[in-house]
């Protein structure tokens, strides 16, 4: 994976070679997202491609461990980690940790929508979606 300062150049030619949407990998770290959301501003990329972040969730704190150290480009902040592994039910905490990030991710300036991902938990992803308030948020758009 790139550095972070080669993402933005990188990015750039993919919108200047006609790529309309760009999807991230799951989003744990907002600061990291809005330090990378920052960026594609200046360089008003922001206004030539729809961002759209990727979010979900998992049932444990050794699943997201395990993504963390194993899927390039996912960052999990050790607060997050350690707040989903004390809860005394992990599953409930990751729901929660996914609706504040969505809830969150509505208020920054060019993301365009998110892409609520998660393997054989449809009715989880489903609650999520309701329960973020999603439909209030004209702006974002759910995948």
């Amino acid at each position: 994976m790139p550095p972070f300062g080669d993402r933005i150049a990188n990015l750039e030619k993919k919108i200047a070679a006609g790529a309309r949407f760009i999807q991230t990998q799951f989003c744990f770290d907002l600061p990291m997202l809005e330090d990378f959301m920052r960026l594609v501003r200046e360089r008003g990329l922001h206004q030539r491609a729809h961002f759209i972040v990727g979010v979900g969730t998992l049932g444990s704190a050794k699943a997201l461990a395990w993504m963390a150290n194993n899927v390039p480009g996912v960052h999990v902040p050790p607060a997050l980690l350690a707040r989903i592994a004390a809860a005394p039910d992990q599953k409930a905490a990751a729901k929660q940790v996914c609706i504040e990030t969505i809830q969150a991710l509505a208020r920054i300036e060019g993301v365009a929508g998110v892409h609520v991902m998660g393997h054989k938990n449809e009715d989880t992803l489903a609650q999520i979606i309701t329960e973020c308030g999603l439909r209030e948020h004209t702006r974002l758009h759910c995948a």
